[in-house]
């Protein structure tokens, strides 16, 4: 029959403040994350499983380029929590009685993160570049029911101002 050896007190007394520090440390490290966390409301932490591809809207494919743009940019319109939409950049819109024409009206003081003005213009620029085939955005198709975006994307049409985008 084996002999069990017993530990020595000083190996107890190790043992136990190694666990100590451990725990202390832990909870000490958790609340300075929830204090971080909740102090600074203009940080927004994503953690994701590999890198983003790009944040170029007109190049995105991965799913976690689209997460972080979702989560840090904002469009024309947003939506509410029932999926309704809401204004977003926006701050009204309409449209024709047969649909085909919608008018947006930017909300004022709107920047770029820079601090230079956004203007529709700079949606007219963002739109004829996804379209433009120099660009090769993958997801160009979903402007197709905008006047001239396949014929702009396919090359037919090389003039990207008859895309039915104006400011």
């Amino acid at each position: 029959m084996a002999r069990k050896k017993k530990m020595s007190t000083s190996k107890k007394v190790a043992i136990a403040a190694l666990a100590l520090v451990i725990v202390v440390g832990g909870i000490f490290g958790f609340s300075a994350l929830l204090k971080n966390s909740s102090s600074n409301t203009n940080v927004l932490n994503e953690y994701l499983g590999e890198d983003m591809t790009t944040q170029d809207l007109s190049q995105m494919t991965d799913s976690y380029a689209f997460l972080v743009a979702a989560n840090s940019q904002e469009g024309l319109l947003s939506r509410k929590s029932n999926g309704s939409p809401k204004a977003g950049l926006a701050k009204s819109w309409s449209h024709s009685k047969d649909g085909l024409t919608w008018t947006f009206h930017l909300r004022k003081g709107l920047k770029w993160s820079n601090g230079d003005k956004l203007t529709a213009s700079d949606f007219v620029y963002a739109w004829q570049r996804t379209v433009n085939p120099k660009t090769a955005s993958q997801y160009a198709y979903i402007y197709s029911g905008i006047k001239n975006a396949d014929a702009i994307n396919s090359g037919k049409d090389k003039d990207l101002s008859s895309l039915g985008i104006k400011a």
